[in-house]
């Protein structure tokens, strides 16, 4: 189920089992934690990931929706976006130290930057990244004419509508000049705004995702 599972929660479930199977005076020590746990290969690990996460999403609207949508398009032409968060300064959650010694660490830092990504399907192309910073003026952009990407700032390093409309726009004139005609897929999150003026090479499509409720329509074309 994706829910943490500690020491303590072992040793209360074995001993709960132990009542059911009569054993009354049961009361598991560390020790036997210990014995368990290389007994059957129990390790102590980060948790990283959403996966879990994923088993409540109903896909079975998606084959046919998707590809009734997308037929009209090549692969090379059909496109998919999103954003990630990174936060750059953050350091490994775990440390190897000598047994015994406390591992203490620090407070987490804070500062992140928001790239916004995007591939075809095919993988023959990549889009330049969008970067989001929190601030304009940065010392080690200084003297630099060039980026091989493109660098907006906002006080919270976010994406915005605003920015993603100008990133779409952007590519839409790009792909307008090569004469192609391109579907840019992305996720229905708020800062993607349904309507874009002046599109004329680029059609977005927005997955409506559910966990497990039927919807009549799974991607909004705009």
């Amino acid at each position: 189920m994706g829910v943490p599972i500690s020491g303590p929660i072992l040793i209360e479930k074995g001993e709960q089992l132990a009542q059911e199977l009569g054993q009354t005076d049961c009361k598991l020590s560390g020790g036997w934690l210990d014995r368990f746990k290389q007994r059957h290969g129990i390790v102590f690990k980060t948790m990283s990931g959403e996966a879990a996460s994923a088993k409540d999403i109903d896909t079975s609207e998606w084959e046919d929706t998707l590809q009734k949508i997308l037929a009209d398009y090549s692969p090379r032409d059909i496109f998919h976006a999103d954003e990630t968060g990174p936060f750059y300064k953050c350091l490994p959650s775990k440390s190897l130290t000598f047994q015994g010694q406390a591992c203490s660490g620090q407070k987490a830092p804070k500062e992140r930057v928001s790239l916004v990504y995007a591939a075809n399907m095919d993988g023959s192309e990549k889009l330049p990244f969008l970067m989001i910073g929190k601030f304009g003026q940065l010392r080690c952009f200084k003297g630099i004419n060039t980026l091989p990407v493109t660098y907006r700032h906002n006080k919270k390093a976010w994406m915005t509508s605003s920015l993603f409309k100008e990133w779409v726009q952007k590519h839409g004139r790009r792909f307008l000049m090569q004469g192609r005609s391109v579907a840019l897929v992305v996720d229905n999150f708020s800062a993607h705004p349904q309507v874009i003026s002046g599109l004329r090479a680029i059609t977005i499509f927005f997955f409506c995702l559910r966990t497990r409720h039927p919807v009549s329509s799974l991607v909004t074309r705009v």
